[in-house]
């Protein structure tokens, strides 16, 4: 991945010969991706005309596309993003936080598969399964995984089930593509995983 030739530079990935623009989010003009993970996650920054005050850490992904990951913490924090320099396969972020200090940020598993599930439905309107099945039970998840009664953790292990099972139906129906199952799947994964080692 490098940036492209052109006059702005912009995240790039080369796959197969090709080149594709991972774009970047609304209101920034340059970026750079720093790191992936195995499951086509991307980590870098973006800036308004290269300036080093406007700069702001980026996830980009299938499902979300580019987005800057100050959207994705918690308002409240009091704490800027400014870079991202990688991601692991669970989705920890190494990060640069207030422009030097170094962050580590903590994936939130349940809160990260709900967000997901409602990006794919408002990135694919004409995806009813969606609509109808896949959002209903993301709704019905909790916002985190502390806390849980052992009867919420089998409930919410039970919900996740469901929705990989739908996930694995819609894929083969070209509802969503290879690369948002591939994460949703991933993420899902994760969630039971977390579960499971805090029981």
């Amino acid at each position: 991945m490098v940036p492209n030739s052109e006059t702005s530079p912009r995240p790039t990935l080369w796959s197969g010969g090709s080149r594709f623009n991972l774009g970047l989010p609304s209101g920034f003009t340059e970026g750079t991706c720093n790191a992936l993970n195995d499951y086509g996650q991307r980590v870098g920054n973006a800036t308004q005309n290269g300036s080093p005050f406007t700069r702001h850490a980026v996830l980009y992904n299938a499902l979300l596309g580019a987005k800057d990951l100050n959207q994705l913490v918690s308002q409240n924090s009091g704490v800027v993003i400014t870079d991202a320099f990688s991601i692991s396969n669970s989705g920890y972020i190494a990060a640069s936080c207030n422009g030097a200090t170094a962050c580590l940020l903590e994936p939130n598993f349940i809160l990260i598969l709900k967000k997901y599930i409602f990006a794919l439905e408002q990135g694919d309107p004409g995806c009813i399964q969606c609509r109808t099945v896949l959002i209903p039970e993301a709704r019905s998840l909790p916002e985190s995984l502390s806390d849980l009664t052992p009867t919420q953790q089998k409930r919410t292990i039970a919900t996740v089930d469901l929705i990989t099972i739908q996930l694995r139906q819609l894929e083969p129906a070209r509802q969503i593509t290879g690369p948002q199952t591939r994460i949703l799947l991933h993420q899902s994964q994760l969630v039971i995983n977390a579960i499971r080692t805090a029981r």
